[in-house]
């Protein structure tokens, strides 16, 4: 339903044109024009009733039922009874304890601990604070760049949505089909090489429904990006064909790239409270000298994440910035509504 060191990882559609880590502008309008004469309408991001009833899904609890069914944890096993009890202090450090999940893909809770760690338990409850029955121990621990949530199988080689989690470990979680938008919460203990357990932490994670800004829905064709890198500009402009990207209501997305060459078929969400979006792929469609290729990515492929949307007149401007320790970015890209 992802380190201290900086690591980028790429990926990048057939046009080789490199999306910065995190950001990206998005210009929408409804698509509304005649064969006699086109019509341009100003985009809207204010949010319609549908949007209203969609995003209340995101406040209902997830069952625990659901949740057993729809929560699968590859980098660790399910255990029974309950975790050893907390006895020392590892540092355990969670920055965000409320975190974003997507339906079909999962989540992910990045963390710092002030000692080596071996590996993390982590229980599931409902909002009420009932438990499934056991526990995940688990094992494997994505360095912070090295989620399987940022990074994309696909020929893209453009820049992830983000450079890479400024924090040393994260637990990664997936989900299946089951799991509905809604909240539910974990919580979260780390161990060291002796098997001392350290304290617990409670994390809660509200899943994006699909879509959630209706007015997003248009066709657009990029214009324009920018990235700005340590104070260095690299900056690359559009021709018809070349970007494209239809965004329904229902929340998918099929964009294309090369006159319809290469393209990949998706899901996005906005996320009302903090004005930004996600996009995630699933699937991906290559052709080449009258050969198709089709690849799909088993629970999605981050694509964007939390991007800031704007918009001015017919034009929307999806934009990220970041600032690390190691280095600073803002990156734009600019989409014109048909």
């Amino acid at each position: 339903m992802f380190a201290t060191h900086l690591k980028i990882y790429f990926m990048k559609k057939r046009i080789l044109i490199p999306l910065l880590a995190a950001g990206l502008l998005f210009t929408a309008c409804k698509k509304d024009k005649t064969d006699d004469e086109p019509t341009v309408t100003n985009i809207s991001l204010e949010s319609t009733s549908g949007d209203a009833t969609l995003n209340a899904a995101e406040d209902e609890p997830i069952s625990l039922g659901t949740l057993k069914q729809g929560i699968e944890i590859s980098s660790g096993s399910l255990e029974e009874g309950l975790p050893p009890a907390p006895s020392v202090d590892l540092g355990l450090e969670i920055p965000e304890t409320d975190v974003q999940g997507f339906q079909e893909t999962g989540f992910a809770i990045p963390f710092n601990t002030s000692e080596d760690i071996a590996g993390a338990y982590l229980r599931i409850k409902d909002t009420d604070g009932k438990y499934l029955d056991g526990y995940y121990d688990i094992t494997e621990l994505s360095n912070g760049g090295d989620s399987d949530f940022r990074v994309v199988s696909g020929r893209r080689k453009r820049k992830n949505l983000r450079t890479a989690y400024a924090e040393d470990n994260v637990i990664q979680v997936e989900f299946n089909e089951v799991i509905p938008a809604g909240t539910f919460c974990v919580e979260v203990c780390v161990y060291d090489y002796e098997n001392n357990v350290g304290q617990i932490q409670t994390v809660c994670i509200e899943v994006e429904a699909w879509g959630g800004l209706e007015n997003l829905a248009n066709y657009y064709d990029a214009v324009s990006m920018v990235d700005i890198y340590d104070g260095e500009t690299e900056s690359e402009t559009f021709t018809d064909g070349e970007w494209e990207i239809e965004m329904k209501s229902d929340g998918s997305y099929i964009e294309k790239f090369d006159n319809g060459s290469d393209i990949y078929y998706g899901k996005w969400a906005y996320n009302e409270e903090k004005k930004t979006l996600t996009t995630i792929d699933f699937k991906n469609v290559y052709s080449y000298d009258g050969v198709e290729e089709v690849e799909e990515y088993e629970n999605g492929s981050l694509y964007f994440e939390d991007v800031t949307v704007t918009a001015i007149g017919n034009e929307m401007t999806w934009s990220l910035s970041e600032i690390d320790p190691y280095f600073t970015l803002e990156s734009t890209v600019v989409f014109r509504a048909r």
